[in-house]
């Protein structure tokens, strides 16, 4: 077994990985089930494990080609837009908490005056 044997397995693993991050974060969104801690800790290692061994791969054998291009192209594009959506996430939570904590504040019922009468 040889070294680009060993790093296409990596990279294999790695793209594995990040599907089923992508599947885990889903189905929990979908559920409201909080898995933030899990794609935190695991994101980044399937990043390094895609992208590492993914360049070198490229500078070992075929080279850069078209697919090579489109798939790093496409891996850059999925960490904007998760960064993005991470940032939005964060700002809706913001929102909400001072929703929240402005609610908590405001009576939920008016008083009713006892001179004036409801219709």
């Amino acid at each position: 077994m040889n070294l680009y044997s060993i790093a296409l397995f990596v990279h294999i693993v790695g793209a594995l990985l990040l599907f089923v991050l992508l599947t885990i974060e889903g189905v929990s969104l979908r559920a409201g089930i909080p898995a933030g801690q899990l794609n935190r800790v695991l994101g980044p290692i399937s990043g390094l494990a895609i992208l590492v061994p993914g360049l070198y791969l490229v500078a070992a054998g075929t080279g850069w080609k078209g697919w090579v291009a489109v798939g790093f192209t496409s891996w850059v594009l999925i960490a904007v837009a998760s960064a993005v959506g991470a940032s939005s996430a964060a700002r809706l939570e913001s929102l909400r908490s001072i929703s929240l904590s402005v609610n908590s504040q405001v009576p939920l019922a008016l008083p009713a005056d006892e001179g004036m009468s409801c219709v």
